[in-house]
């Protein structure tokens, strides 16, 4: 029944091949315009969780009102990425329910999390096989009135990491290319990765020289989550898509925004501009060096550091506890930093000379691993300027009242501005925990924490391990309340990183000494110990909610151990692990005296 309500969906219809899936290489006929062409593309929409349809509700609301001619999206349309038929169909169904509601058609585009499978087995097509039965083929072409679309698939190998254009589709493209030559008709290439940046797809020698004899006018895609227009070639544009409804954690002006774009083609010449509530935004809203310097910031861990650490508050609480952030600056032109704690406000972005605002802080607030209630204070920071090239150091000093139960890991935003090309302040926020200097002590449930900031955090509230001696052994029994179990497959027990990465749920175990810590990972679904052999033993326990378990280390494994840490991988039969740990990596927590 669901999969006849998706096909009802589908616009237009598609001629399926012989096995049922949709026939590929395909040219669909699309009705004549009644005036200049213009199209509009729907960015990613993956990883928005719920919070994201909105947008896409509002997006599908403002192309009615604009009534271009067709509508077209650059895939992505679903967080996908499971291990289950059913959740894919249930995300595809809320997403193509909403655009069963625009008043003019609708063609689609394959992205990686619409066909790889949370197996990351290459050879799983069950997702792609079921995207050309549910929405359509993974390349064709439209041909308008005056244009021809090419829709490209830039994952024919399913694996997330080689990407290239297979034999096959490259010759049908070359002969689409033509085919658009042929009609006296300007082409675009939409897709969902932007295939000139992979070396191995060879874009520059095979694709690119075929593009301006053939009338492209511009090449559009998405994938990274940020919009930017990189610069022009022999007369073909090329731009990259933020989101319409996915995931983001940056403003707008980083090219992060929610937003639909458009492609206007008067007498050959093509314009693309993007919109988002409010506002209309030219191509080059963001360029490619003003991304690329957003990026530098963001991206490398060395450019914020948080020295030194936050001892427990207990009954005594915090008075000037000192910490220090030291700050590098790895572009060529100056910054500003500010540091604060997530507390709640600022929790929307203003767009300077822009009538829109960003509500990105809020939509990606996940209460499972930020408490925006936080008792602890920093004293004000003062804005300072940071020189190219150059690094400073900012002490922090903190305060917390006398707690009854452990302190949260809390969240402190480093705001690092720079001056973008037009002159626009451009503020980046990297996200960092504050580290805690956890002592184990007895019968107290601890909580595991996301140490290191992440969007990929789930909204299961955080695990607990509780400590208790019995005899001479220290026994741990962690309770996970975690809304869906990952259980085992082939696949998970073959992969020779399940320690660091499972494909399930795990507990794992390190006792820090004078050497080594020795380390161990237990799967509760295979009952499996990945580690060094007589390690301790592990259990399942009874629960309510979620899962929990029960590992005994021995008093010969304690010999020695002065500090432990304790982690709970949380897979959710999908693409992703997330690990919440006791304590930072680098600062594990020390044993009560009473538990050595």
């Amino acid at each position: 029944m669901l999969a006849l309500l998706l096909a009802l969906i589908v616009v237009p219809p598609f001629t399926d091949a012989a096995d049922g899936g949709a026939r590929e290489g395909q040219v669909v006929q699309a009705p004549a315009p009644k005036r200049d062409l213009r199209i509009a593309i729907l960015p990613d929409r993956t990883t928005g969780r719920d919070w994201g349809l909105p947008y896409l509700d509002a997006a599908v609301e403002d192309l009615n009102r604009l009534k271009p001619d067709a509508v077209f999206c650059v895939g992505d349309l679903i967080q996908g990425y499971t291990r289950r038929p059913e959740v894919w169909q249930s995300q595809m169904n809320a997403y193509l329910t909403r655009v069963k509601a625009l008043d003019m058609p609708w063609y689609p585009t394959a992205g990686n999390h619409d066909v790889i499978a949370g197996t990351r087995d290459p050879s799983d097509r069950r997702f792609a096989e079921l995207y050309r039965r549910e929405v359509g083929p993974l390349w064709y072409a439209v041909d308008l009135d005056r244009l021809t679309a090419i829709v490209l698939y830039s994952d024919e190998n399913l694996d997330d990491r080689s990407i290239t254009l297979g034999d096959e589709q490259f010759a049908w493209l070359k002969g689409q290319l033509d085919r658009a030559k042929s009609r006296n008709v300007p082409s675009i290439l939409l897709m969902h990765r932007p295939l000139w940046r992979y070396r191995d797809v060879g874009w520059d020698d095979r694709v690119h020289p075929l593009l301006a004899p053939a009338g492209t006018v511009a090449v559009i895609a998405g994938h990274f989550h940020s919009m930017q227009r990189d610069p022009d070639r022999d007369g073909v544009q090329y731009h990259i898509l933020g989101t319409c409804g996915g995931a983001i954690d940056q403003h707008p002006l980083t090219g992060q925004l929610q937003h639909i774009s458009m492609l206007d083609l008067k007498d050959g010449s093509a314009e693309v501009w993007h919109q988002f509530a409010g506002a209309t935004l030219p191509g080059d809203f963001i360029v490619a060096e003003d991304q690329e310097r957003a990026f530098k910031l963001k991206r490398d861990e060395k450019t914020v550091v948080i020295s030194g650490s936050l001892p427990e508050p207990g009954a005594n609480g915090l008075r000037d506890a000192p910490l220090s952030v030291t700050i590098s600056n790895p572009m060529d032109q100056p910054i500003t930093a500010l540091v604060y704690l997530r507390d709640g406000s600022g929790e929307e972005w203003i767009v300077p000379g822009e009538p829109a605002v960003s509500r990105t802080p809020r939509d990606t607030h996940n209460p499972a691993v930020t408490d925006l209630d936080t008792p602890i204070t920093i004293d004000p920071v003062t804005p300072i300027a940071i020189a190219p090239r150059a690094k400073a150091t900012i002490p922090l000093t903190v305060d917390c009242p006398a707690l009854n139960d452990p302190l949260r890991a809390p969240e402190a935003v480093v705001a690092l501005s720079f001056t973008d090309s037009k002159g626009r302040t451009v503020p980046v926020a990297v996200r960092r925990r504050l580290p805690i200097a956890r002592t184990l002590p007895a019968l107290v449930p601890m909580p595991l924490e996301e140490w290191e900031w992440t969007p990929y955090a789930t909204d299961d509230a955080p695990p607990t391990v509780t400590a208790e001696r019995s005899g001479e052994s220290l026994v741990l029994t962690v309770r996970v309340p975690d809304d869906r179990i990952a259980e085992s497959f082939p696949a998970a027990t073959k992969r020779r990183d399940r320690a660091t990465n499972p494909l399930v749920d795990a507990m794992a175990i390190r006792l820090h000494g004078a050497g080594e810590p020795a380390a161990w990972t237990w799967e509760p679904s295979t009952a499996s110990v990945l580690g060094a052999p007589n390690g301790p033993t592990f259990e399942r326990v009874p629960a309510t909610d979620g899962w929990a378990a029960r590992c005994t280390i021995p008093a010969a494994l304690m010999n020695g151990v002065t500090a432990i840490n304790v982690g709970v991988a949380d897979n959710d039969d999908t693409f992703h692990t997330q690990w919440r740990w006791l304590s930072p990596s680098d600062l594990p927590a020390a044993l009560d005296p009473n538990q050595r």
